[in-house]
């Protein structure tokens, strides 16, 4: 008998496949997690942008990777440094518990109810503060006003936005570089005697 992927054993007069290689999913049944079936039994490659908690468990399916994690077929990594996932051995897939300072969490879809591929730490907005772990964005109170990543309401204050057109001769937005945008901020700053933190470039046109 020659095998093509996987770890077999012989018993009870059959072969039983019991492992899979990383990357696949070990299918011996014709529904996930259903009655065992010899027929049927092989292991199936996970795609590119998935991951597999445990390749030897028939209950458990390839998985699609969430926003905030990279995937290769096998393992998953989450993207921000900081953020914690936990595995969820009863449904088979990693779950987001906790995101760093300046950043919320999130794993909800455009329904309101849990979704695996939402899971994610997007960085906190303006006029929010975001302490981490496993809370959402909280607005400043009062209607004030804060830095992106602001991690505590501290970081609130009341402010009076002062919007400036500048016209600045041999510059647009094609040839606008990330220099050039620090100059412009830490010239505004300075001319208006505040912090560099308390000015915002909203576009730059042509």
């Amino acid at each position: 008998v020659a095998f093509r992927l996987g770890d077999w054993v012989a018993r009870g007069g059959m072969y039983v496949l019991l492992r899979c290689p990383r990357g696949h999913q070990l299918v011996n049944s014709l529904t996930a997690g259903g009655v065992f079936s010899h027929d049927v039994q092989r292991c199936v490659a996970c795609g590119p942008t998935q991951y597999i908690l445990d390749s030897a468990s028939p209950n458990i399916t390839c998985a699609d990777c969430p926003a905030g994690a990279s995937c290769n077929g096998s393992a998953l990594a989450g993207k921000l440094p900081g953020a914690v996932w936990a595995a969820d051995w009863a449904a088979g897939i990693f779950l987001l518990v906790s995101c760093p300072p300046g950043y919320y969490l999130v794993n909800t879809g455009a329904s309101g109810s849990f979704s695996a591929a939402a899971q994610d730490c997007p960085a906190c907005p303006s006029s929010n503060y975001c302490p981490g772990g496993a809370a959402s964005l909280i607005a400043c109170p009062g209607g004030g006003y804060s830095v992106p990543l602001s991690n505590a309401s501290s970081a609130c204050f009341l402010a009076v936005f002062v919007r400036v057109a500048l016209a600045m001769p041999g510059a647009n937005a094609s040839s606008f570089t990330a220099t050039m945008f620090q100059q412009l901020v830490q010239a505004v700053a300075q001319a208006a005697g505040v912090e560099e933190g308390r000015v915002a470039v909203s576009s730059v046109g042509d």
